[in-house]
């Protein structure tokens, strides 16, 4: 998407209105920038989906009842806009507008680092697991390394537009890392038991808020 419109779609008789689905927008929205002013653009992306691609995996509900969010600038066009957004309520979506430096931040968190999460659960289990055979994959590798599977161009891609964002999170990760190290190897059964408290509040919490929904803007 970034070298579509970096080309400025130039050689595009006419006029076009240019969206996008695209799970990072600051790197995109600087390459609308280039776009030939006869077109205008609107940054968006569907939160929805799964590691499954190509026609097979097609699901006529895919963004019923899911989020999509625009991320208008300054320079967006209150009929352009008003245009994708009636195009995602049109598709079941619940549309809401973000900041796109916002959004990749909050992405990063909630989408990018789970997959690189399930890429390095699958690269750590890769040899014992080979050895040992399925019938000793639990519910729980199956459930984190699902992610895994989706298109390594599309997710390389993802992680280059936003890895600023990612690098930050892998330093907290390696802290969090080293931080349970040291705690299972002094066998602290308390900060065991308060860690995974912590963790379970956390997303019981978490999980709340996301029934409540987001917002419209």
């Amino acid at each position: 998407m970034v070298e579509l419109l970096e080309s400025g779609l130039a050689a595009v008789p006419g006029r076009l209105l240019v969206t996008d689905a695209c799970s990072t927008k600051a790197a995109v929205l600087a390459a609308a920038g280039k776009l030939d002013p006869r077109h205008s653009f609107v940054g968006g992306h569907p939160i929805a989906g799964s590691e499954q691609r190509g026609s097979a995996a097609a699901d006529p509900d895919l963004f019923r009842d899911r989020v999509t969010v625009l991320t208008p600038t300054r320079s967006t066009s209150a009929d352009s806009l008003a245009r994708v957004r009636e195009l995602w309520a049109a598709l079941g979506s619940r549309v809401v507008e973000m900041d796109p430096r916002v959004h990749d931040r909050i992405l990063a968190l909630t989408s990018h680092l789970p997959h690189l999460l399930s890429v390095f659960a699958c690269l750590a289990a890769a040899p014992a697991l080979e050895a040992a055979g399925r019938d000793f994959f639990g519910s729980g590798f199956r459930d984190i390394s699902r992610l895994a599977a989706g298109s390594d161009e599309v997710w390389r891609d993802i992680f280059l537009t936003n890895r600023d964002n990612l690098v930050q999170d892998l330093e907290t990760l390696v802290r969090l890392v080293s931080e349970w190290r040291s705690v299972l190897e002094r066998g602290d059964a308390a900060a065991i038991s308060a860690g995974l408290k912590e963790a379970a509040l956390i997303r019981s919490r978490l999980l709340r808020k996301e029934r409540g929904g987001a917002s419209e803007s």
